[in-house]
């Protein structure tokens, strides 16, 4: 059994009760057709009638109604097509209409991204997975959430300089595409292989899928957080030169100064 299966959607069986009096079988997924505590019906196959927009008032709606989001996290997906089938069905009769893929590109987790002779490569065979369990999300109505940077570790084997390994939290390395060209380009390889492949179950790729609600740039992560945090200052050598000569520069173009910083500030 996947670990999706086990540990995201729990116990597969009914739980019975029936040594208390008036108690029945209670099937937590709602599997049976039409059973009273299944929510399928509030959801339908995603069409492109059904692309989240964003209002002027700035509430999100689908063909032309107010749309309100209920999801859940998912840090693994199912590792065939059975799974995937119960796994879609059963999310969608829970009442969710998305699902949040996180860490899909944890070292830890089995997701996209697998190491060859020290290079980082999409690993076909999940992305395969991942396209299937996609197709049926959206066929039980359910949109997809997808994260782009969350847990992987930079490395120099992604084409970053030596200075990278001096910074010590695997998430302080995810600062880097803020300001400097290097780390962007890693952050732009990675999201343009996966956004413009095209999912054979769907005939569309991510980037132009009806389904995909929302794209994670950088999980949980800012420039002005991780300075105010201290977080900046693993930065040495290279990148650091890179980020305070943009600073500078950027201090220059607005005609200001620290002095004169200080003095608006201070």
């Amino acid at each position: 059994m996947s670990f999706l299966l086990s540990s995201i959607l729990g116990a597969l069986t009914a739980q019975t009760f029936t040594e208390i009096k008036g108690a029945f079988p209670f099937n937590a997924f709602g599997l049976e057709k039409n059973s009273q505590i299944s929510a399928e019906d509030l959801n339908h196959p995603i069409t492109d009638k059904d692309r989240i927009t964003v209002t002027s008032d700035g509430h999100i709606q689908a063909n032309g109604q107010r749309l309100r989001i209920f999801g859940t996290n998912l840090s693994e997906f199912p590792n065939s097509h059975s799974e995937a089938d119960f796994a879609a069905e059963a999310l969608a009769k829970q009442g969710f209409n998305c699902i949040r893929f996180h860490h899909t590109d944890s070292d830890w987790a089995r997701c996209f991204i697998k190491n060859v002779n020290g290079t980082r490569v999409i690993d076909r065979k999940r992305l395969d997975d991942f396209d299937y369990f996609f197709a049926q999300l959206k066929k039980n109505g359910i949109y997809s959430n997808i994260n782009l940077l969350t847990g992987r570790t930079y490395t120099t084997a992604d084409g970053l300089k030596n200075e990278i390994m001096k910074v010590t939290d695997w998430k302080n390395r995810h600062n880097l595409g803020f300001w400097n060209e290097d780390g962007k380009k890693v952050q732009k390889k990675w999201a343009k292989e996966l956004l413009s492949h095209v999912n054979p179950y769907t005939g569309t790729s991510y980037l132009e899928d009806p389904a995909v609600a929302i794209v994670e740039i950088n999980n949980e992560n800012g420039l002005l957080q991780s300075y105010l945090d201290g977080n900046l200052e693993e930065y040495t050598g290279y990148y650091w030169q890179d980020l305070e000569n943009q600073w500078n520069s950027w201090l220059k173009n607005k005609n200001l100064d620290y002095k004169i910083l200080d003095s608006k500030y201070n």
